[in-house]
């Protein structure tokens, strides 16, 4: 694998570079885990992102969003050159209150349509050009605030596992759900416990999700 780096920064607890990757293969990338949190922000490539939960179909200018402890690998679908922002930190007290408010499976968003998104990765390597030291540090850590403040607005306005504007009986059996999630023996079990028809729980879930009762139980399990 041949890597061309663009601009790179590192102190205690912030790694970044931004940089080319050419000529690899899948022996190149390893399944693996970390303490920190990372961001990495796709501007060229043909790549998935593996994870204990499946696989994700990267875009270009799309973000991955991994938290710590999570495992995870980059799949090389093609010999595109891989063109990438990485950023591994331990957030700050304001960082980690954006992060906190994201949902907990969220690990994947498409910023393409955003140009704004983009354009603060690009303030980075500008920054690296003309910076150094603990301003330049201080400087990324703020551009990467206003992605994650980017993200959160994302999700509020776009997240299809948001709870807004659900009806109240679909929340209640969600929440059912949630906490039996492991020993619920049937969707029956779910509609006794709410007191409604197996019916009902089926239109409410049809109309609020576009899935059904026992399809939503199978993905939970399957994500935790």
């Amino acid at each position: 694998m041949r890597i061309q780096f663009l601009s790179e920064y590192e102190d205690r607890t912030l790694f970044y570079n931004h940089c080319v990757k050419t000529e690899q293969t899948q022996q190149d990338y390893r399944t693996h885990y970390h303490d920190m949190y990372e961001i990495l922000f796709l501007k060229e490539g043909d790549i998935s992102y593996l994870t204990e939960t499946g696989v994700h179909q990267v875009r270009k200018n799309s973000m991955i969003l991994t938290r710590p402890q999570e495992k995870h690998c980059i799949r090389i679908d093609s010999n595109a050159p891989y063109d990438r922002y990485d950023l591994v930190f331990s957030p700050n007290t304001f960082c980690l209150e954006l992060l906190q408010k994201l949902p907990g499976d969220l690990c994947l968003v498409n910023f393409e349509a955003n140009p704004m998104v983009i354009h603060l990765f690009e303030k980075m390597d500008f920054y690296c050009q003309k910076l150094k030291g603990t301003i330049l540090g201080n400087i990324l850590r703020s551009l990467m605030e206003e992605v994650l403040l980017q993200t959160l607005l994302y999700v509020q306005e776009n997240h299809k596992d948001s709870r807004l504007g659900k009806q109240p009986m679909t929340l209640q059996a969600m929440a059912c759900i949630d906490e039996n999630l492991l020993t619920l023996p049937d969707v029956s079990a779910i509609c006794r416990n709410l007191g409604i028809s197996r019916s009902y729980l089926y239109q409410l879930f049809q109309e609020d999700l576009d899935t059904t009762p026992k399809r939503y139980i199978m993905e939970r399990r399957l994500n935790m």
